[in-house]
């Protein structure tokens, strides 16, 4: 059906300068529901004025008014947009200004979707006056807003589904934290089955078994290393063996061996532990041809030494290059691992390369990072790339200077993971052979002078058996083995306990004994066989030093010395006594348990300790196979609302087999504040999901100052 309108045209310019008001000389009348149309046609400069999608155009109507607040009635109404592209614009007066006697003043305005927004300038009037038909004339409101009612409509559909967001988020987040409390219940049970098992069977604890071990190796066990700067004190290779160095003047790449090196800062070492965006940089100078570079120098032999202190003596092995290459031998893999990027140029102009020594050059083609973002560059190397002076060599180094720029490397975190096995057979003399200097590990059982004084083993024909008597071992070198005078040659000899004055017990076996050059003595008494009736199974050991007149007491070394203190290969075992593991020990079929203690991370910028109190700090714990972190922080910037804003880090070793985003579970804020946590293991940061006030039901920044706990848990 078509519609028919009484329809007045007008046109408004668009000026910056006011003009005159239109008097459109219309009469609309009280009966005219639904017809009465007024009609623009809108120009700037005398062209026509298109309007872009998404434009409003507001029409504001004034008229007196005896109970408005300033005598003046207000109605506000959005025109129809008949054609955006010519310009024109229409208005049909709603039934409600129609119920109005009097003249009607009104104006255009223009609202874009870009957020400007602007007024016409454009005034006009019009007059509605009474119909005969009508008696009875609603009345008219003082203030009406057509937007009123879309926007109360669009609020409830953002609430509904708002409220639908949430309730969906709220089940997910039950469903993970009955998942994550079964799994903290089971791990308690689990645990403490283990502690309950440790009790009843009278187990050693970690701590108490690596007091009673001087050593444990395992047969085929492959152990897997991290190195890194902590603890690295700039100029002192005390506390951390391995070294950073860096140049900024050089037009080509430098050897490890040339000089010309400084050692890196302080600042440096401490910027690259972990990915938090504080950088160890070096930049180059301002001369063409010039580059920035970081020589990293990782010592694997001499870490390898220091958390095996045994290892080469026990293998005859004492050259750094007889070390390093039995090191390249047991090697399964040797990763190093280098986050960064290039800095001091335009965006899109700096880069990062990452090669490494080859024994006779730097490899040719290196890996590269273009971007502005850090990244990980890494490579399994080749064994040969461990050189015979035990090192890894790793270079870093940016773009070369035009002459005027100075182009800078920018490392976040460097480490090299090195991963390798050890055979136990390696560490035995077969049955029946004579001991020699170069298998010093045969005849470990304690306290490091025990052998010492190789030669004298093998110049008295020292000769060590296996006897299978439930894998212990004994000499059978017979010679007198009285209380020594001071003339009694260097060495060790090993005799019949009854010869020896104060034995502890009577008819007890053989006793051996060790002299050294400065007349340090020790003599260990026994048993005949690995007894069975109580007390016939002790090992006792005596000692007379240089600077004592006369031997020291008998001391019990092994409380029990029969089946329960050796270890044979099919019957239950405890960990008590002295033994060699050829697997990694386990407790009734369970892995014994790894607590790597509280490990202190750092937060991200804005964020810090709560109260300054260093108990709030942000720390991780790994403990069989569980890690947990914690901390309390305060934000001095506003956070965004938005997902993903980054609280803190999480170290590289707590990673371990997670990628990707977690959610970790709603958290308490300041006062009746809620909001959600998530760990990032890709990017390898602690972040701040959502939040808002227990009673809102929108989500709202983070102002400063609040108090953010964070407390999660995952498996390793």
């Amino acid at each position: 059906m078509n519609e028919t309108f009484k329809t007045n045209q007008q046109t408004i310019e668009i000026e910056a300068t006011a003009t005159e008001t239109i008097n459109t000389k219309v009469v609309f009348w009280s009966h005219d529901k639904g017809t009465a149309r007024l009609k623009f046609q809108l120009k700037k400069e005398g062209a026509i004025f298109p309007l872009t999608e998404g434009t409003i155009v507001p029409v504001c109507l004034l008229f007196k008014s005896l109970t408005a607040a300033d005598g003046v009635g207000r109605h506000i109404y959005n025109a129809t947009i008949d054609d955006a592209v010519s310009g024109l614009i229409s208005f049909v007066l709603p039934d409600n200004i129609l119920g109005y006697q009097g003249i009607v003043d009104g104006s255009i305005y223009i609202d874009m979707p870009n957020k400007q927004s602007l007024d016409t300038a454009g005034r006009f009037t019009f007059n509605i006056r009474r119909s005969p038909i009508d008696d009875m004339i609603p009345e008219l409101e003082d203030y009406y807003y057509a937007g009123f009612n879309a926007v109360d409509q669009r609020i409830k559909e953002t609430l509904a589904k708002i409220e639908k967001i949430e309730t969906d988020f709220i089940k997910e987040m039950n469903a993970m934290q009955s998942k994550l409390n079964k799994f903290e219940s089971d791990s308690k049970v689990q645990m403490d089955n283990i502690q309950q098992q440790i009790t009843d069977k009278n187990l050693y604890t970690k701590k108490e078994t690596d007091d009673l071990l001087s050593d444990v190796i395992t047969d085929g066990q492959t152990i897997t290393t991290l190195y890194n700067f902590r603890n690295k004190v700039t100029a002192n290779g005390t506390a951390n063996v391995h070294k950073m160095d860096r140049y900024g003047t050089s037009k080509t790449l430098l050897t490890p061996a040339q000089s010309g090196w400084v050692e890196a800062t302080q600042g440096m070492y401490d910027n690259s532990l972990v990915v938090d965006g504080l950088y160890s940089t070096q930049g180059s100078v301002a001369t063409e041809g010039t580059l920035a570079q970081i020589l990293l120098r990782w010592n694997v032999r001499a870490q390898m030494e220091r958390n095996y202190p045994t290892l080469f003596v026990n293998l005859g092995l004492t050259t750094v290059a007889q070390k390093s290459k039995w090191i390249r031998e047991n090697t399964i893999r040797i990763i190093p691992q280098v986050w960064g990027r290039g800095s001091g140029l335009p965006a899109g102009e700096n880069q990062l390369n990452v090669t490494f020594w080859n024994g006779s050059s730097w490899d040719a083609v290196p890996l590269v990072n273009d971007t502005s973002n850090v990244t990980l560059l890494s490579k399994n190397l080749p064994l040969s790339y461990l050189m015979d002076d035990g090192y890894v060599y790793v270079l870093a180094y940016g773009k070369t200077s035009n002459g005027t720029n100075q182009p800078s490397v920018a490392l976040d975190a460097v480490q090299c993971d090195h991963r390798f096995k050890l055979d136990l057979s390696k560490f035995y003399v077969p049955q029946t052979q004579t001991a020699t200097a170069t298998q010093a590990g045969i005849a470990k059982v304690t306290s490091s002078f025990l052998f010492d004084d190789l030669t004298a083993l093998s110049t008295y024909g020292g000769k060590i058996l296996n006897d299978k008597i439930e894998g212990a071992f004994r000499f059978v070198t017979e010679k007198p083995a009285s209380d020594l005078p001071s003339t009694y040659k260097n060495g060790i000899t090993i005799g019949n306990a009854s010869n020896v004055l104060g034995y502890p017990i009577p008819n007890y076996g053989n006793v051996l004994t060790i002299k050294q050059s400065t007349y340090r003595v020790a003599q260990y008494v026994f048993p005949k066989t690995m007894g069975s009736s109580i007390g016939a199974g002790s090992v006792y050991i005596r000692t007379l030093g240089s600077e004592q007149t006369e031997w020291g007491e008998w001391l019990d070394f092994l409380t029990s010395y029969d089946k329960a203190s050796l270890v044979n290969v099919t019957d239950n075992q405890t960990i008590g006594g002295i033994k060699n593991f050829t697997a990694m020990p386990k407790l009734n079929g369970i892995d014994l348990i790894e607590d790597t203690g509280w490990v202190n991370s750092s937060w991200s910028t804005g964020i810090s300790d709560h109260g300054g109190n260093v108990d709030n700090r942000l720390r991780f714990r790994k403990k069989n196979g569980n890690v947990e972190f914690r901390g309390i922080g305060t934000n001095s910037i506003v956070l965004s609302k938005a997902d993903g804003q980054e609280l803190g880090n999480i170290p590289a070793e707590f990673i371990g087999s997670n990628t990707g985003t977690i959610p970790m579970g709603a958290m308490q804020g300041s006062g009746t504040a809620i909001w959600y946590l998530a760990a990032d293991f890709t990017n390898r940061k602690i972040k701040l999901s959502r939040y808002r006030q227990n009673t809102d039901t929108t989500w709202t920044d983070v102002p400063t100052g609040q108090w953010l706990t964070i407390h999660g848990t995952y498996l390793f």
